[in-house]
């Protein structure tokens, strides 16, 4: 699967506080772009809607509430925090999170396309009624996670804890299971119908029958 990863620019600017920087774009209806922000807080304005173009974020914190929206392109987070945050039709498109929390966090009516997630932390998450294409996720833990009435297209998951998955009005057909631990999922057994597992996984699921 071709999965088209975010192209930063060249050379980022160095960006003033995240917070101020965040607010202001808001403020003026202005895209924030080319930019590198260290250990900052996003502050939207209420009813925020904020384009980030080519943007690197290390160690930031986005505690995006519902009513703001957000659309993240070309963007590469590493070690950031969006621990409850409430996306509502925001959106990851061509986007990189590497170690990044997001217990918790709900998204909805969104958009997540050529997207990689590696080493994250995802328990507890909700994403639902959103579009999901092209996405890698690697190595996360994704324990209690839910998901339901998602369009999703070539998604792709290695070795990531899947323990209690609680899967709603969607199938699994043509997603690949066989590295992940899926232990306890939650799940309608005709949703199961073309997922690829291990002859392991395949008894545990039995029991749904």
């Amino acid at each position: 699967m071709a999965v088209k990863y975010a192209d930063l620019p060249k050379e980022l600017i160095e960006g003033e506080e995240l917070s101020q920087q965040s607010y202001l774009a808001c403020e003026e209806g202005l895209p924030m772009e080319g930019m590198r922000f260290e250990d900052g807080v996003l502050d939207l304005t209420y009813d925020a809607r904020l384009d980030v173009r080519g943007c690197l974020f290390e160690r930031c914190r986005f505690p995006i509430d519902l009513g703001q929206r957000v659309d993240f392109k070309d963007c590469v987070f590493i070690g950031c925090d969006f621990s409850g945050a409430q996306m509502e039709q925001s959106a990851f498109r061509s986007c990189e999170l590497t170690g990044c929390r997001l217990t918790g966090a709900l998204m909805s009516e969104g958009l997540v396309q050529y997207a990689r997630f590696a080493e994250c932390a995802m328990d507890l998450c909700t994403i639902g009624e959103s579009k999901v294409q092209e996405v890698v996720l690697e190595r996360c833990r994704m324990d209690k996670f839910a998901v339901h009435a998602l369009r999703w297209q070539k998604v792709k998951l290695a070795d990531c804890s899947l323990r209690q998955l609680e899967v709603r009005n969607m199938a699994l057909k043509g997603i690949d299971l066989r590295t992940c631990d899926i232990e306890g999922i939650s799940i309608d057994p005709a949703a199961l119908r073309g997922a690829i597992v291990t002859p392991e996984q395949a008894l545990m699921l039995a029991a749904l029958l």
